[in-house]
């Protein structure tokens, strides 16, 4: 079908339809390419990368990792990938075989349950003034790019020094300096300005 330019009314619909989100690895590539091959005047949109969903979320450093990588990290299961049966032209055919069906079903259910797992994973954002003690936080490299540690704002007491301002072992705390207990370190040896 996709061969001679075509494809069902109804898959042109759902694959135009922003509200409906298609997910997997490298999908936006996925769709540009069906989009073209069936000539669709109508773009193919509402991808949504799961590398990228699983990098904004911090699960990982860096969106360029393959979909059975993401198994591994998030689901911590192995996902086999057939190289030959990958980049098969039998993809082509009309029928597929029982073993392209099954290759291409693992594919999409791997994908629904990173969406699931990933999902509930809140995106990190800035602190917002005054956040109470307990706060999640992530510590960021000096060029804020790389989150190097997780903790969570003190509960340790500051002493209210006699201008009125808070301070903790002689620091003064501010809206932009306080004091965090840091439970996770991602990368040892990561040099984080402090006091």
């Amino acid at each position: 079908m996709l061969a001679a330019g075509e494809i069902p009314h109804q898959l042109k619909v759902l694959l135009s339809d922003s509200k409906i989100k298609k997910v997997g690895r490298l999908v936006n590539a996925d769709l540009k390419y069906l989009q073209e091959a069936c000539q669709s005047s109508t773009p193919f949109v509402g991808g949504l990368d799961l590398a990228k969903y699983a990098k904004d979320r911090r699960v990982i450093s860096n969106a360029t990792c393959s979909l059975e990588d993401l198994c591994a990290k998030v689901l911590g299961k192995r996902l086999n990938k057939n190289l030959s049966e990958r980049v098969s032209q039998a993809w082509e055919n009309e029928v597929l075989t029982a073993s392209q069906l099954s290759y291409a079903a693992t594919d999409a259910y791997a994908a629904l349950l990173l969406y699931q797992a990933l999902s509930p994973i809140q995106v990190p954002k800035p602190l917002r003034k005054h956040a109470p003690r307990g706060t999640p936080v992530l510590i960021y490299s000096t060029d804020n790019t790389v989150a190097i540690a997780q903790g969570q704002l003190s509960q340790a007491d500051c002493t209210v020094m006699q201008t009125g301002s808070k301070s903790f072992d002689n620091i003064k705390i501010t809206s932009s300096h306080t004091v965090v207990d840091v439970q996770e370190i991602f990368v040892p040896g990561a040099i984080v300005s402090s006091h």
